[in-house]
């Protein structure tokens, strides 16, 4: 904490790693989200031009 005259100004934090941080972020999505092929065709009709 950085002061003057005895008011805080200013606080020092550490640099977050911005990399680190989105795979903490990933590896805590992917304990709850489903994960599957999102790139072959889905083998069921859908009804969207209704």
């Amino acid at each position: 904490m950085v002061t003057r005259r005895g008011e805080a100004v200013v606080r020092l934090v550490p640099v977050k790693d911005r990399r680190a941080a989105a795979k903490e972020q990933l590896a805590r999505l992917s304990t709850c989200a489903l994960v599957g092929d999102v790139v072959s065709p889905v083998e069921t009709d859908w009804n969207a031009a209704q």
